[in-house]
């Protein structure tokens, strides 16, 4: 049921001399200022929500159900339910929602990472509150028909066949940096357990997981009180046990060999944590110091950490850093996509600048106006917004708004993102490469 989020056309605004007094115009986006609330039912569900005056409203249900909860036996079981999400339920066949969601305008869907699923339901206020009980029907009463998972079979070896090579090194990264297990689960399920997944591994996962002491429901667009009525009807079993072991990271290494002209590294180190905040946010810094994405079409990444040292001595080389935070661990490090020849080249010098400190107050001030740009920017958009909402509130117990985040970016101090650089250039550095490895070092082979 899962769709994609378009981007909503803005229509050019023509001023015209009227008498009357002006309308206060809000942007679709809705006020930045907004201030969020979270409460906490007695079932231990939390509850998060803000009225942000959007006319578009979204609502999400999000659980601690993500791959790292896998064991060997439901490994690549996420990634099943991700794809069953908007299939019959206790109360509802597929046909019913499908029509009665898409009747009223409104959007279903349904994403996976390392720790959250989450389902979301968008639309203007009306739609949304007309569809909320088939998106509680979708997110809480599953059944998972046999014929029904059987069908969506090809879909699975589909998306098993589309990924990028980008999205497989940083998959092999987290394997190789955390074992086969926690942390290191795959988000895709493997070619030899497709149609092995039975309906009922789904039921027991979805009983183990999907309880109310491990969720949160997160809106925007609505009044708390309206909120909270909703998640109180939500009929979500309670349970006190969190079942997740902590994933402590190590050093490893993986190789897929895909031949091609082209290879992808994935290099790591241990990074920051997702909670506390200020952690993930020095961290994010420190992303931005390395360097990302350019920021101008067709550029070479300017003054950062990478742009000196990698990509000024092999300019075919696409490299930008990585930052992933969980609640107990994270990853910090650079992807890399160069041709096979000057792989080799590209990792060396890409592991001595994750092993150098050599960053100046300058450049954690570029780092701290990128970063800022780039939430504040992502926070523009409501699906952000209740994203960033509920995983604030799924594993903590308050909720920053983008006025809140920015002044947390802004009291990080330059020696904060030093120390932090340290203890990267510290650690124990894992790699993961896949294509054409034919100059690819191994991790024993690189001096750092």
């Amino acid at each position: 049921m899962a769709s994609n989020l378009s981007k909503a056309t803005v229509l050019r605004a023509v001023p015209v001399r009227c008498f009357s007094s002006g309308a206060n115009h809000i942007p679709v986006s809705g006020v930045p200022n907004y201030c969020a609330e979270i409460s906490k039912l007695q079932n231990g569900l939390k509850v998060v929500s803000t009225e942000n005056c959007s006319p578009l409203a979204r609502i999400s249900i999000l659980f601690k159900a993500g791959s790292r909860f896998e064991n060997y036996e439901t490994l690549g079981v996420t990634h099943v339910l991700r794809i069953a999400a908007g299939l019959s339920t206790q109360n509802a066949t597929q046909f019913s929602i499908m029509r009665h969601i898409q009747q009223v305008g409104a959007s279903l869907t349904c994403s996976t990472d390392r720790e959250v699923i989450s389902y979301t339901l968008e639309g203007t206020r009306e739609a949304v509150k007309e569809a909320s009980p088939f998106f509680a029907e979708v997110a809480t009463k599953q059944v998972f028909r046999p014929w029904e998972i059987s069908d969506n079979t090809d879909r699975l070896k589909l998306e098993l066949k589309i990924r990028p090579y980008e999205l497989r090194a940083l998959d092999l990264l987290h394997k190789a940096a955390y074992r086969d297990r926690g942390l290191g689960n795959s988000l895709f399920i493997g070619k030899t357990k497709i149609g092995k997944i039975s309906s009922e591994t789904l039921q027991h996962y979805f009983c183990q997981h999907f309880v109310a002491s491990k969720g949160t429901v997160a809106a925007v667009g609505f009044e708390h009180n309206d909120v909270l009525k909703f998640a109180e009807k939500l009929k979500i079993r309670e349970s006190c046990d969190e079942n997740c072991m902590k994933s402590t990271y190590t050093s490893g290494e993986a190789r897929l060999e895909k031949g091609g002209n082209l290879t992808y590294i994935a290099m790591g180190k241990e990074g920051g944590r997702l909670i506390p905040s200020n952690e993930a946010l020095v961290y994010g810094i420190l992303q931005h110091v390395y360097g990302t994405k350019p920021g101008v079409p067709y550029g070479a990444g300017g003054c950062s950490v990478l742009a000196r040292c990698v990509t000024s001595n092999v300019p075919s080389a696409s490299v930008q850093a990585i930052n992933a935070n969980y609640s107990d661990s994270g990853l910090f490090g650079v992807l890399v996509c160069v041709p096979a020849a000057n792989a080799g080249t590209a990792v060396s010098l890409v592991a001595k600048a994750l092993s150098s400190t050599d960053i100046t107050e300058a450049d954690v001030k570029r780092g701290k106006a990128q970063l800022m740009r780039s939430m504040l920017s992502s926070l523009e958009s409501g699906a952000n917004i209740v994203e960033n909402l509920g995983i604030q509130a799924l594993f903590s117990d308050n909720a920053l708004d983008a006025v809140g985040i920015s002044n947390a970016i802004a009291g990080i101090s330059p020696n904060d993102v030093i120390q932090a650089a340290r203890k990267v250039a510290s650690s124990k550095l894992s790699i993961a490469s896949i294509g054409n490895l034919k100059t690819v070092p191994f991790l024993d082979e690189l001096t750092c």
